[in-house]
């Protein structure tokens, strides 16, 4: 194999049936195979080539010059390496609103004595094109200090990087692991003495736990095409998709468990890599249709140039010069902080990608109504972005297309891309729709759209919210929808032959009153709240299966929700494993889809196995 000067390799040995270990490390560019029935991947190490390496990352693009933005090598000292992450994680750990985020980059090799830990507005990712060429000791996030649990352990990814020791990741919504590999177990709760622990996640994707996965607390986990040894328990609701392992299993009547054999259709996040050639680059992947299990090494991915990029940072940039960026590049990478945009960002040509590090936060301001809209375009991708309501006049923070029925060759592409209104803004906010999908056959991979339920100035009049997500265009597919506490629909669906594999909302805690929070519900009396997931009465053809809804009313009064879901009865939309648990607050849902309260198990708790649509006279 080829020598880029380095004086060091690590051998990775893969048999024809079993997973990879190291096999030995050497100090030449030559090897013979010692078992012709495996296969071998060779990792460069150390040496001059190393060096080389960290001049191209750092004197390009990305660096110290940036704040925000580290870059580290295997070279670097590594204690001094440690003492940074503390450091940034100290800062960030209890900073649920800051503008500042951060970004940590570590170039391929051997971090073995180092432990990850990632507090808010936190991206940590390796930059190997392969699994397993940057590894670390472990990955270890905790309670929150103040609340002693992990339920607003938010905004914060893991990618690309391979674990020694058993890890602890204790994370509720906007946070993924991707492309991981744990060679050990993977906890997904902490215990803090005092606590009440309780966690509310999460996502995983493509990644790899050669150990068991325990899911402590935590109310509900979606994991996708990805495997372990095996998976402890189910909680309210675990969904399983396109996954190997051993899974909890049995009738939804005992275990809230959701396994679906293969992922229909899906195209992996983009991420940064390093090629010893080209430098740092982004690695764009193909589409995968009915995909099984963990594809790290993803055959068909493109590597493009970092320099075919605008990096963009917060303290320079405006919407003028991201606009004018995106018709020169090949789309935009942010730098970690907020931009604040007086117009949308438009995209309005194929094939443009926006990726966010640390967290980048959109923000609309002053008189602008949408910070992104995107124009009847291919390939469109947005990756690890937040997008925020700052103002009373935003009508949508995303908009995916503008018209549906626009035949795609390459579908639009949402992965790790949340939305708030609320909770940071000392001034008072709304927005009528966070994310609205229009352009047919898009996907959607890990989407939190929230109304915040604490923080500043909340208020029914303070950060009103209507709708999460409103999906028009057709064949549109969700892999991981969370939307909470808006005050009409939460998600309405009106679109055809869409797909929803894993759903999580909680009702709005603060509606001023039954009134202020109803609609004349066709299956029942006027005076009920809005059903969170709302399938349009015009849509023939439908598919939701692990969906999860929460009741929680702060308001003291009695608030009635006549059913947690509203859908046509017809053959072909279907509904399978529903769950409705009432959490807090008085009233609760009384139905689990339509007027079907389902099966009972106590007041307001209930599941629906499968809804079989009902002729009606």
């Amino acid at each position: 194999f080829p020598n880029f000067g380095y004086d060091s390799y690590r051998v990775y040995e893969r048999p024809r049936s079993g997973k990879e270990k190291i096999a030995f490390e050497i100090k030449t560019n030559f090897f013979s195979t010692p078992n012709y029935a495996s296969t071998f991947r060779v990792v460069p190490m150390e040496g001059k080539g190393e060096v080389r390496a960290k001049e191209i990352s750092n004197l390009s693009y990305f660096g110290r010059a940036l704040p925000g933005v580290d870059v580290y090598s295997p070279k670097d000292d590594h204690a001094k390496i440690q003492q940074e992450i503390d450091r940034a994680y100290g800062s960030l750990r209890l900073e649920e609103w800051a503008d500042k985020g951060k970004a940590m980059l570590f170039l391929p090799g051997n971090y073995d004595d180092v432990e990850l830990k990632l507090g808010y507005y936190t991206s940590i990712s390796g930059l190997g094109l392969g699994e397993g060429e940057v590894t670390f000791k472990r990955l270890y996030t905790q309670n929150h200090p103040e609340t002693g649990n992990a339920l607003i352990n938010f905004w914060r990814t893991c990618e690309n990087a391979l674990f020694r020791e058993s890890s602890l990741w204790a994370v509720s919504q906007a946070t993924s692991l991707r492309r991981t590999v744990f060679e050990g177990d993977l906890t997904l709760s902490d215990f803090t003495p005092g606590g009440n622990n309780f966690s509310s996640g999460g996502f995983i994707a493509n990644s790899r736990v050669e150990g068991n996965v325990n899911p402590g607390t935590q109310q509900q986990w979606f994991f996708r095409n990805s495997e372990c040894n095996s998976f402890l328990h189910a909680n309210i609701n675990m969904v399983f998709e396109g996954s190997l392992g051993e899974f909890p299993s049995g009738s939804f009547s005992e275990v809230r468990s959701t396994i679906v054999p293969k992922t229909s259709q899906i195209k992996e996040k983009p991420y940064i890599a390093f090629d010893l050639e080209k430098g740092l680059g982004i690695v764009e992947e193909a589409l995968k249709k009915d995909a099984l299990g963990a594809d790290i090494e993803q055959a068909g991915r493109e590597f493009i140039p970092l320099d075919q990029y605008y990096i963009a940072r917060p303290e320079v940039d405006d919407a003028s010069s991201l606009n004018l960026a995106l018709k020169d590049k090949k789309g935009i990478v942010f730098t970690p902080g907020t931009y604040s945009l007086k117009q949308p960002l438009k995209v309005d040509s194929d094939d443009k990608t926006l990726l966010g590090l640390g967290l980048a936060s959109l923000r609309t301001s002053e008189t602008c109504t949408c910070a992104v809209e995107v124009g009847d375009v291919d390939g469109f991708k947005a990756a690890g972005l937040l997008l925020e309501a700052g103002n009373l006049n935003t009508e949508c923070l995303l908009r995916l297309g503008k018209s549906k029925g626009i035949s795609h060759v390459e579908p639009n592409l949402l992965s790790d891309v949340f939305f708030r209104v609320g909770g940071k803004e000392t001034n008072s906010v709304s927005c009528e729709t966070c994310l609205e999908v229009n352009a047919d056959g898009s996907i959607l991979d890990n989407i939190w759209a929230w109304r915040a339920d604490h923080g500043k100035n909340i208020g029914w009049d303070k950060n009103y919210a209507r709708h999460g997500v409103v999906v028009n265009g057709n064949d549109v597919i969700a892999h991981g929808l969370f939307v909470e506490h808006f005050c009409d629909y939460q998600t309405l669906w009106k679109g055809e032959n869409g797909r929803t594999v894993f759903y999580q909302s909680e009702t709005p805690y603060d509606s001023p009153s039954q009134e202020a929070w109803s609609k004349d519900y066709s299956l029942g009396e006027p005076g009920y709240g809005y059903a969170s997931y709302k399938i349009a009465s015009g849509v023939s053809a439908h598919q939701a299966l692990g969906l999860g809804i929460y009741w929680v009313n702060m308001t003291g009064e009695e608030r009635k929700l006549f059913a947690a879901v509203e859908s046509p009865e017809k053959a072909d939309v279907k509904l399978s494993h529903v769950v409705t648990r009432h959490f807090y607050g008085p009233g609760g849902i009384e139905n689990v889809v339509n007027n079907d309260l389902g099966v009972v198990e106590s007041p307001y708790n209930a599941y629906l196995e499968d809804y079989e649509a009902k002729t009606r006279g």
